[in-house]
């Protein structure tokens, strides 16, 4: 098997050069690329270049294509509640007619959590929300309506509706 990677972040080109590269990989063909993601920092980070927001860049990508998978390495669950992320990740499986894949992480830059007001938890500790964080977007993703009060994830009554439009969205 030959694996091919083409890494362009959304940092290195305008979102015209973005849509054009998703196009052209696209139009490569199954077998060669299957998949393209986002990733999920903001602001000015990494040598002080700027950061499209990632959901919103996963939804163009989703609009933008019509083949391949379309996901995010990763999204950090410190930064939003698993109900935002099941929502947002549901519409986009809706809106690119079920082709949303969803990744997870803990989450490890300390000036990026500086930036969005946060505190950066010990390695233990965000490894504990990222369990939690996932089982209650699996639960949310998978259509039940969930309470939660964990000691990193406190949902109330939370339900995704609508639900992905597949069933068992990839995690």
């Amino acid at each position: 098997l030959e694996f091919r990677r083409v890494l362009f972040r959304s940092q290195d080109v305008d979102t015209a050069g973005l849509r054009r590269v998703w196009t052209r990989i696209e139009a490569a063909g199954g077998g060669v690329y299957d998949w393209i993601s986002v990733w999920d920092h903001f602001g000015s980070l990494q040598g002080g270049t700027a950061n499209l927001e990632a959901v919103s860049t996963q939804a163009v990508l989703a609009a933008s294509t019509t083949r391949v998978s379309v996901g995010c390495l990763v999204y950090s669950v410190g930064y939003r509640s698993p109900l935002q992320l099941a929502s947002a990740i549901a519409t986009i499986d809706h809106w690119s007619d079920g082709r949303a894949v969803l990744g997870l992480g803990a989450g490890y830059l300390a000036d990026e959590y500086r930036m969005l007001g946060l505190d950066l938890p010990r390695a233990a500790d965000r490894a504990r929300h990222l369990i939690e964080a996932a089982g209650a977007v699996r639960r949310l993703l998978d259509g039940e309506t969930i309470t939660l009060h964990g000691r990193h994830v406190h949902l109330e009554g939370a339900r995704c509706a609508p639900p992905p439009r597949r069933e068992h969205l990839p995690i």
